[in-house]
């Protein structure tokens, strides 16, 4: 929520076996909080459209039960990151269901 980009994910779009390329966080900047990553503007990637594949070698930034997709914290600093998280799927929930939550790490260190 607060900018910060010294984290990753650990598979790409391919390893979780997209048949496209994926919308990522970048793709998504120029829409609104309430717009980004929802019901409404989730397109799948395990579906094949027109066009190519693409890059599929990016991060894959999606967390969903049926893939071992994680995050990666960065290990110089210590840290407060804030993130939002909402059911993209439409099939599981009727709702628009969100949450906030923080998770704080503890880098190295320094004497």
């Amino acid at each position: 929520m607060f900018g910060r980009t010294d984290y990753s994910y650990n598979t790409t779009m391919r390893q979780v076996g997209c048949l496209r390329e994926a919308q990522t966080r970048d793709k998504m900047l120029n829409l609104s909080l309430q717009q980004t990553w929802g019901p409404g503007t989730y397109k799948t990637c395990f579906k094949l459209e027109s066009g190519v594949a693409r890059n599929l070698h990016k991060p894959y930034e999606i967390m969903n039960r049926s893939s071992s997709n994680h995050m990666t914290f960065s290990q110089e600093d210590s840290a407060v990151y804030v993130f939002t998280v909402r059911i993209l799927d439409p099939n599981y929930s009727f709702c628009d269901l969100t949450t906030i939550f923080a998770v704080q790490t503890y880098g190295i260190s320094k004497p």
